[in-house]
């Protein structure tokens, strides 16, 4: 599941507002940042796997015990699903290249080059929406054709014609069963 935050930090505020500036949507302003969880919706719950992967200003990638962890509470995290779930026989392959990413540097140039419209990007760094799309790459998922994984900002993401959404949660709402899912039929708000 696609995690898209809707931040409010200083910084969370300035990607956004970039965002809207690259893009001119208001829906490309509306996230500031992207990760990954294999967790499922069950019964109006995010359960299973509630773990979180991300690269994440400023320390760069991690995989969080569970999502939300590091992050403002009270801050509200859009869920989305893939359309087609990832094919079983390659889930293999991304978890060991999520894993073989930790601890890589946040790719602040990257970021930078999406707004500048130059392919700024540092090999072996990442910043958030990249990081998810490549991981979805090297699933043989593809949320946009001729869209290279430096060139996605989290506010696009939501537009890919493969992906669709689901609720939201809100961090900090977390209880031993899992994550409360707000607006579980859909309709986007």
């Amino acid at each position: 599941m696609i995690l898209q935050y809707k931040g409010k930090s200083f910084v969370s505020k300035v990607i956004r507002f970039f965002s809207k500036m690259r893009f001119w949507t208001d829906a490309s302003c509306c996230y500031s940042h992207s990760s990954w969880s294999f967790c499922r919706l069950s019964n109006g719950m995010l359960v299973g796997d509630t773990s979180e992967w991300e690269s994440w200003q400023p320390n760069g990638v991690r995989h969080n015990r569970f999502i939300g962890d590091g992050h403002t509470p009270g801050t509200r995290v859009d869920l989305f699903e893939l359309v087609s779930p990832i094919p079983t026989k390659k889930i293999s392959g991304g978890i060991i290249f999520l894993q073989g990413q930790i601890g890589k540097k946040y790719d602040w140039g990257g970021i930078l080059g999406v707004f500048l419209r130059r392919n700024e990007h540092s090999a072996g760094r990442w910043f958030c929406s990249e990081f998810v799309d490549a991981f979805l790459k090297v699933c043989d998922v593809h949320l946009f054709n001729f869209v290279e994984s430096y060139q996605v900002v989290p506010g696009l993401i939501p537009s890919s014609p493969i992906v669709r959404y689901v609720g939201y949660i809100i961090t900090g709402e977390k209880l031993e069963e899992g994550f409360i899912v707000h607006d579980p039929q859909g309709e986007s708000k």
